[in-house]
């Protein structure tokens, strides 16, 4: 292969070829846009529109539930956005969600055509909306879930679990997994009802808000997730934190196409998330913002079973709370 033919067959519009390959077999061609052979450059938005047919809108709105501050959201997924944008051959536009709930809603109203969903906030979103379709899951910490944990001030007397006993708890949303539903259930499991466990419950609204109301000692501990904590220096928090309970394993996000979407741009969606990872500088400066992510791997909702389980046994024992809620705009 000559210079030229090597230089045409590298960079994205190949690597975005390799991830069709293995995503969806019988969509592809003998050879890459852009390989020997091929008449077409490397440019991924041509391809992505001639090759494969795809006709995209000038627009494409890209929406994520609101896990942390709106501001920190916005510089993590700007990367990832454009890049979509650039691969897919339209502007893809990021919209952090009003809540954990109305993500659903909007991607269903066809309002958003992509949903970056939290793990209970797809599970909820597809039993709401069956027409959502799950093209990919994040894979971040080298790993395809996250630990939750319950959480406490370092300098507190909670050392575990049994030491909340009469505290005041924070959750995050009651669309969250590890800020809500994992904590629930790991609560409920061992001490009951944790409306009569805690002396009060809030709602914070999001991790960030969550970790800072810990910090402050708004309440004295709550309920997180791995990176939150990890990056919790990027909210301006230190690490006060002492882990007193890690309440489960959680899968990754769920990224999902709704019916603004037809099935070619589905595909096409998929492929192009499965072409980045941190294996690849492109990669590396695509998903760095982001920090702890790796990459993509095709959807599977068997992956989000746990989530389900734990959802069916709150409803077994009919475990719901009441609490303070968030400030409307309070960072969500």
């Amino acid at each position: 292969m000559n210079a030229r033919l090597a230089r045409r067959a590298s960079g994205p519009a190949t690597a975005l070829w390799l991830a069709l390959v293995g995503a969806c077999p019988a969509f592809c061609p003998a050879s890459p846009p852009g390989a020997a052979g091929s008449d077409r450059g490397v440019d991924a938005a041509v391809w992505s529109s001639s090759w494969l047919d795809v006709r995209w809108p000038e627009r494409v709105k890209y929406g994520i539930t609101p896990v942390l501050d709106r501001e920190r959201l916005e510089r993590g997924h700007q990367p990832l956005c454009d890049e979509l944008g650039r691969i897919l051959g339209t502007r893809v536009e990021l919209v952090v969600a009003d809540s954990y709930a109305n993500l659903g809603e909007r991607v269903a109203r066809r309002e958003i055509a992509v949903g970056q969903f939290s793990p209970l906030a797809w599970v909820e979103a597809k039993a709401a909306f069956p027409e959502l379709r799950l093209v990919a899951s994040m894979i971040a910490e080298g790993g395809a879930d996250y630990a939750g944990y319950i959480v406490a001030r370092a300098e507190s007397d909670i050392m575990r679990a049994d030491d909340l006993r009469g505290h005041s708890f924070g959750f995050v949303d009651r669309s969250s997994a590890s800020g809500y539903l994992f904590p629930l259930v790991y609560l409920w499991d061992r001490y009951g009802d944790p409306q009569s466990f805690f002396s009060s419950i809030h709602f914070l609204g999001n991790h960030d808000e969550l970790l800072r109301a810990v910090a402050s000692g708004e309440v004295d501990a709550g309920a997180t997730f791995s990176a939150a904590l990890v990056n919790s220096g990027r909210a301006g928090l230190g690490s006060p934190f002492r882990i007193v309970a890690k309440t489960g394993r959680v899968p990754y996000d769920a990224m999902a196409a709704g019916p603004a979407l037809n099935d070619s741009q589905a595909r096409a969606l998929q492929a192009a998330l499965l072409s980045i990872d941190t294996r690849s500088p492109r990669g590396r400066r695509v998903l760095g913002p982001l920090r702890l992510a790796n990459g993509f791997v095709p959807g599977d909702d068997r992956r989000y079973q746990p989530v389900r389980e734990r959802l069916a046994r709150a409803a077994l024992f009919g475990a719901s709370i009441v609490g303070a809620e968030a400030e409307p705009d309070a960072g969500r």
